[in-house]
């Protein structure tokens, strides 16, 4: 049974006025239409709204206080903890493109939870969710920051995220190198072959797919006819580890390629359905990134 006096911050002295001002103050701070029906907020007011049901009825509290003078004496109690605070998050703030130049438009995109007040500067207030397209009328700085504060006012508690815009007059007298020609692909290194976090191109992509599968069918043609004349254990060891290699690598690499397309590992899912899957591993391989920064990192191009 709930300790209905610690949730109402009361002790068990408390009279029905206590009771009830504690219940005014406590049902308006967690009220779900408060707090647009947050989960956590409407579960916290469904207690709230019980012990003052229970405390305020003399009836039903004279019954809760013969079974919370026992629970007390016995090893059935424990202190309830101190009540959660809840934090408000920024669940991603992102921009189309991170180099921009005089007159042209930047879309931003957010979406923040527990929050009551959200500001993006310079810009002011906004929604808790939403998208903005501002244009570039001026740009005298080498870059500019716009910055998202996510407040739960309640609580007192913050979060934030910053984008980072350069200017793209700036970045090409920093960076003359870049009008030289590059490579096409960049070379992996054993990290980023084994890590799902970040963003990969199309081309690299298709490029480290093609090797992974490559190695595989080296391996395994050289280790098979082996394996069928010999039956060597460590012939048996080879041709599993190359696969497994593969499979690791063409996995992780899978992962960061959805990253770019600005969709969640959960999506790996779909290449098991038959038909469908063929469909959508066409589609990784031939769709274009998103532009600019997205909720998985910086553009691999």
């Amino acid at each position: 049974m709930a300790d209905h006096y610690n949730i109402l911050g009361l002790d068990q002295t408390a009279t029905k006025t206590a009771i009830k001002k504690a219940y005014r103050k406590l049902s308006l701070k967690y009220h779900p239409d408060q707090n647009n029906g947050n989960e956590r907020y409407t579960k916290k007011f469904l207690e709230i709204q019980e012990a003052y049901e229970v405390l305020y009825d003399d009836k039903k509290r004279k019954q809760y206080d013969v079974y919370y003078n026992r629970m007390r004496q016995s090893r059935m109690y424990e202190p309830v903890v101190k009540e959660e605070v809840i934090k408000p998050v920024v669940e991603y703030f992102r921009a189309d493109k991170i180099y921009i130049q005089k007159g042209e438009s930047v879309v931003l995109e957010w979406k923040t939870t527990d929050a009551d007040e959200i500001v993006i500067l310079p810009f002011g207030a906004v929604e808790s969710s939403g998208v903005k397209s501002f244009k570039i009328n001026k740009i005298e700085k080498e870059s500019i920051t716009l910055t998202i504060q996510a407040i739960n006012t309640k609580t007192g508690q913050m979060d934030s995220k910053f984008i980072l815009l350069r200017n793209q007059e700036y970045a090409a007298k920093d960076t003359p190198q870049k009008t030289a020609k590059t490579t096409a692909f960049t070379i992996p290194t054993f990290n980023s072959l084994f890590s799902p976090e970040g963003r990969l191109s199309r081309s690299d992509y298709i490029l480290r797919l093609f090797l992974s599968l490559l190695f595989f069918v080296v391996v395994s043609y050289n280790t098979y006819e082996g394996i069928q004349e010999t039956n060597s254990s460590f012939l048996i060891f080879l041709f599993v580890a190359a696969g497994l290699f593969s499979a690791a690598v063409i996995l992780f690499q899978t992962i960061k390629r959805l990253h770019d397309l600005d969709l969640s590992a959960w999506f790996l899912l779909l290449l098991f359905i038959p038909y469908l899957g063929l469909l959508f591993l066409f589609f990784i391989l031939i769709a274009k990134g998103t532009n600019g920064v997205n909720a998985y990192g910086d553009d691999p191009q």
